[in-house]
């Protein structure tokens, strides 16, 4: 998931990692000799773990693939991984490069991105507090909240939105998740954050389900939190967090200070695309540090699993006691989540565990509170299904009670059948997917997404590697084919099938139309009304996010398509002024500040630019 901790004061929010001094190298040593002469059992194991990789779902007469041969196949430099055992960190071993470009491997001071695992950690934080009697977790958040109070909505009538709504996601509240900063590049406040305002690259908080109703991931309830552990505390979220969690499990190469600090440039590992390109400026910057912006290494997020492990089993952990780390691995709204974890019910065992992913990194830590076992898996480069097909081997390996699916059938796929089924299928207002054959396999993909084989199980039943659910190419009574998913509660959802040249409105927008791409979205809105997948919001980041990129003219045209298919928000002419403005476009900035300025509020924003651009030529 190593190090001793110091205690912790004023500089704990710029902690930087502590590494090997010469009498911890000496005892590495030691430990290495007493490693290797335990037997060939260890040594037999952690070679079986390395060499016996398969996908998540997995099929009869599949080969093993070996930890080497898989990030190779997806193109990631580097991995650090730690298997627990019995409570206990097992071992760890380090593969590939931290910098691909540098040389630089990954090794025992390499810190990763955590992503979405900061949300565990920031739980965990939250009960602790609870348990000093400085929160009610049954309390309004806006009883907590100070420099800013979450608006009133009609579906926080009857159910406020409370601080454990929050942790497990049932809050109803918006912002998937987080896109993340260029190094060097102005970062937002807390309250520019909250309210979307720039420099936030995202929209504001607000409450968009009725709470307590259903699970629904939300990253912007815990930028929520970590607003209400500041006011509650007086105290930055970065030194929060030292002193709950990290200091007390001795998490020394842990830290949730944003941007980190000068002196770890050369420990941090740097990120890369899917397609193996780095990212720009090596990695991104997450503010919303509760929801994301936690660097670590394996070994520390392996302390964090164990002792949460502890707790939940036998009240021993350090952290949390008890009924705190139970609350936390029991399910709420959803059978799959609990406070801040992630649920998989296997038989008799249940296993807790949470992934995170950003802009070029991907980690997963998963354990059995029961039997003390598991793993914790992080990469420099955006394929979490390698994360899953090296916890498989571990839990291969080191038998996890009743954790691995049984091999599937593979049918042959005859030639009129692939003919038959290959082609695009439209899923909702701006999502498609792809099947398309190549040889004697079919492959599947989501529009943007990697493609993943699609394997032939019983008479026209087929299942994706990384997916349990059920796909069918039902045929209607004239001919016409569809693709249809098999529902977990029953019945089928069908997508139909595309004409040859019917584009999705993304398709339009990267094709370089823009208007066909807004008549599109204006079209797919009335077919697919309330899509979640079109929103404001979310658009609106994207294109800021291409922009900031270097890819301007994308972004301007979505930023474009934005403003257009949301009028009536004077924020979205704002943000296309200014980027239009600031690449040469004074007739675009024009246009958009008239807009912004012609809304029934009157932007003043908008009418300062107008009289900077425009001077006497301005009427008011």
């Amino acid at each position: 998931m190593f190090f001793e901790s110091a205690p912790c004061t004023g500089l704990c929010r710029y902690r930087l990692p502590v590494f090997p001094d010469s009498c911890f190298c000496l005892a590495l040593v030691l430990l290495f000799c007493a490693t290797a002469f335990a037997g060939e059992s260890h040594e037999s194991r952690v070679q079986a773990v390395e060499t016996e990789l398969k996908p998540k779902i997995h099929f009869v007469g599949d080969q093993p693939a070996s930890i080497t041969q898989r990030l190779a196949a997806y193109r990631v430099p580097g991995m650090s991984l730690t298997v627990i055992e019995d409570f206990s960190i097992a071992w760890t071993r380090y593969y590939g490069f931290a910098d691909r470009e540098q040389g630089r491997p990954v090794d025992p001071t390499t810190l990763f991105q955590a992503g979405s695992i900061s949300k565990a950690l920031t739980a965990a934080a939250t009960l602790r507090l609870a348990e000093q009697g400085l929160l009610d977790r049954d309390l309004p958040v806006n009883a907590y909240l100070q420099r800013w109070q979450l608006p009133d909505a009609t579906n926080t009538a009857q159910q406020p939105v409370t601080v454990d709504l929050v942790l497990c996601h049932g809050a109803g509240l918006n912002l998937h998740g987080f896109d993340g900063y260029r190094s060097g590049h102005a970062l937002p406040s807390m309250m520019q954050m909250l309210n979307g305002d720039e420099p936030a690259n995202h929209g504001g908080i607000a409450v968009v389900h009725r709470p307590g109703r259903a699970f629904v991931y939300s990253g912007g309830g815990y930028l929520l939190l970590q607003c209400l552990l500041e006011d509650r505390l007086a105290l930055p979220f970065d030194e929060i967090l030292a002193r709950e969690v990290l200091e007390p499990l001795g998490m020394r190469q842990s830290s949730f200070a944003n941007p980190p600090p000068p002196d770890w440039t050369g420990y941090l590992a740097s990120g890369y695309q899917p397609g193996g390109d780095p990212v720009l400026d090596r990695y991104r910057l997450f503010p919303e540090q509760a929801a994301a912006g936690l660097w670590t290494t394996s070994p520390d997020l392996a302390r964090f699993a164990i002792d949460l492990a502890k707790s939940v089993k036998a009240g021993n952990g350090k952290v949390l006691n008890q009924a705190s780390a139970r609350a936390m691995a029991r399910c709420v709204l959803d059978e799959s989540m609990g406070l801040g974890l992630f649920l998989k019910q296997r038989g008799e065992h249940m296993y807790v565990s949470h992934g995170g992913r950003t802009v070029g990194f991907v980690a997963l830590f998963e354990i059995n509170p029961q039997t003390g076992d598991g793993a914790v898996v992080m990469i420099n480069g955006d394929h979490y299904d390698l994360l899953e097909e090296v916890v498989n081997s571990v839990a291969r390996v080191y038998q996890w009670p009743e954790y691995l699916e049984e091999a599937q059938p593979r049918l042959p796929i005859p030639a009129d059948l692939q003919k038959r089924v290959a082609g695009r299928y439209r899923y909702s207002a701006d999502l498609l997917i792809k099947v398309r054959a190549e040889g004697d396999q079919l492959f599947f993909a989501y529009s943007g997404a990697p493609e993943t084989e699609l394997i032939r199980t019983g008479e026209n039943l087929f299942q994706r590697r990384n997916s349990t659910t059920l796909i069918t190419f039902p045929t209607d009574k004239s001919g016409q084919v569809s693709l249809a998913f098999y529902l977990p509660e029953g019945g089928m959802q069908v997508q139909r099938r595309m004409a040859p040249d019917e584009k999705i409105p993304r398709e339009l927008l990267w094709g370089n139309q823009p208007e066909a791409a807004l008549a599109a979205y204006q079209q797919a809105l009335r077919e697919f009304p309330g899509d979640p997948g079109v929103n404001a919001g979310d658009m609106a980041a994207t294109g800021r996010y291409l922009v900031e990129q270097g890819d301007v003219a994308a972004g301007r045209d979505l930023l474009w398509v934005t403003a257009h298919l949301f009028p009536e928000d004077e924020k979205h002419w704002l943000v296309l002024g200014r980027v239009c403005r600031e690449n040469g476009d004074i007739e675009g900035a024009v246009s958009a500040y008239r807009r912004a300025y012609a809304l029934p509020a009157g932007s003043t924003e908008a009418g300062k630019a107008l009289r900077d651009l425009l001077g006497r030529g301005f009427k008011e």
